[in-house]
């Protein structure tokens, strides 16, 4: 896991702008495929709210796939919850911000996590 976040996440501090123009973009664009269009198409197709929630936080999930099996799990549990934020706020602007915000925040305290983990792995051995 370690590895796969050192790959994804910032490691110097010029690859933080991109990263954090990327955070947006995902957050802005995954919202609006997730919770947005997907929710909307199940519920239309007859879905129950439970299922249409149910759906698009696997299917949202699956496409994190890249991060292995915690990274699906995680990325499920995350959808979850912003697709409840969306039902309850009838609105995308809120999990949008929140998704926007949980990635740009990973991109800090992530790097910042790893170095430390590092730090006490050499301190150990």
């Amino acid at each position: 896991m370690r590895k796969l976040s050192q790959r994804l996440l910032p490691q110097k501090p010029i690859e933080s702008a991109p990263y954090a123009a990327l955070a947006i973009t995902a957050g802005v664009c995954e919202e609006f495929v997730y919770r947005g269009f997907v929710m909307a198409a199940l519920a239309r197709a007859g879905f129950a709210a439970w299922g249409v929630l149910t759906a698009s936080s696997i299917l949202f999930g699956l496409a994190h796939a890249y991060q292995g099996k915690s990274g699906v799990i995680g990325t499920t549990l995350l959808g979850l919850l912003f697709g409840l934020g969306r039902i309850l706020a009838l609105s995308l602007m809120p999990v949008i911000v929140w998704h926007v915000a949980v990635d740009l925040i990973a991109g800090v305290a992530g790097p910042r996590f790893l170095r430390e983990a590092a730090e006490h792995d050499s301190k150990l051995s």
